[in-house]
């Protein structure tokens, strides 16, 4: 079906500048026009391998970062969390803009093809209560969409019963994160070996390092972890 018809039968408005997608411009998947998507400001060409923010002189690792250890050996975001990025994850994850998701699996299949071609993605898991009720999860729907391009998906990891991150400060989010993450004793298959960890956004980087605390315990060898945005 022609761009043009889809114009009338299903219109689209972008995200980022409100104006009607047309044509053209619709090229970008999601509600997201093709003007926009080429505005969004590029990656940092200098990045803290551990956290992701952006360098000034330093060598490969910021200073916060040299008195931590950290159990993955990179971590790679997309974008910072803020300005049109920010607006993006926001409407993806908060307002449930689930056409979303095809825009951001390209651009996660995209890094994986370029970074870490031979590696296995384990998505973040959600909380319990998220599968209990069968709500919507916004890390799960891109790794779906990344499985059906042949990316190698497992799910190893299961979440206990916490309390939510956003809720909680650096060091409290440090400590949920410590016994909120944990191997499935359903999970009996190989561990895999070479992990991307995959979620939506890193903050403190909690969540990151009791995941991949998690998968090295029980036999894989490296973790890398792959976000939307660093905040």
């Amino acid at each position: 079906m022609s761009t043009y018809i889809l114009d009338w039968i299903a219109p689209q408005y972008c995200v980022l500048c409100g104006l009607r997608i047309h044509g053209q411009q619709r090229a970008v998947s999601g509600p997201l026009c093709k003007s926009c998507a080429n505005n969004l400001p590029p990656s940092p060409l200098l990045r803290c391998r551990f956290c992701g923010t952006e360098l000034f002189g330093e060598d490969e690792i910021c200073y916060t970062c040299r008195n931590r250890t950290h159990s993955y050996e990179e971590v790679f975001p997309l974008f910072r969390y803020r300005d049109a990025p920010a607006t993006l994850i926001r409407s993806y994850k908060m307002s449930q803009r689930k056409s979303l998701a095809s825009f951001w699996a390209n651009l996660v299949y995209e890094v994986l093809q370029q970074r870490w071609p031979e590696y296995v993605v384990v998505p973040v898991p959600p909380r319990p209560e998220k599968i209990k009720t069968r709500e919507w999860d916004q890390v799960e729907a891109i790794a779906t969409r990344l499985e059906k391009r042949g990316v190698p998906v497992v799910r190893p990891l299961v979440r206990m019963a916490s309390e939510e991150q956003k809720s909680l400060g650096r060091e409290g989010r440090k400590a949920n994160a410590s016994k909120g993450y944990e191997y499935s004793p359903e999970y009996h298959f190989d561990a895999p070996q070479l992990v991307v960890l995959f979620d939506d956004v890193y903050t403190t980087g909690a969540t990151a390092e009791a995941c991949s605390r998690a998968l090295l315990t029980n036999g894989t060898k490296k973790v890398a972890v792959l976000v939307l945005a660093m905040d």
